[in-house]
């Protein structure tokens, strides 16, 4: 890891604008959030993002396309 503090997340709320893919987003989710919202224009990049998340076994994690 990269000497990140992950206890400053715990319990909180993270927003991914821009998130494309959704990589970010799963990232932030591991990191600690305890729920990460990732938005994005694309309705293709929403569908890879939730499929990513899925395969991932994430909870925590949605998508909203913006």
């Amino acid at each position: 890891m990269n000497s990140i503090n992950d206890y400053n997340f715990k319990g909180k709320k993270a927003l991914d604008a821009g998130c494309g893919g959704g990589r970010y987003t799963v990232a932030l989710k591991k990191l600690g959030f305890a729920e990460v919202v990732g938005c994005d224009g694309s309705s293709e990049a929403i569908g890879i993002a939730k499929q990513r998340a899925t395969q991932a076994k994430i909870e925590g994690v949605r998508y909203v396309q913006t």
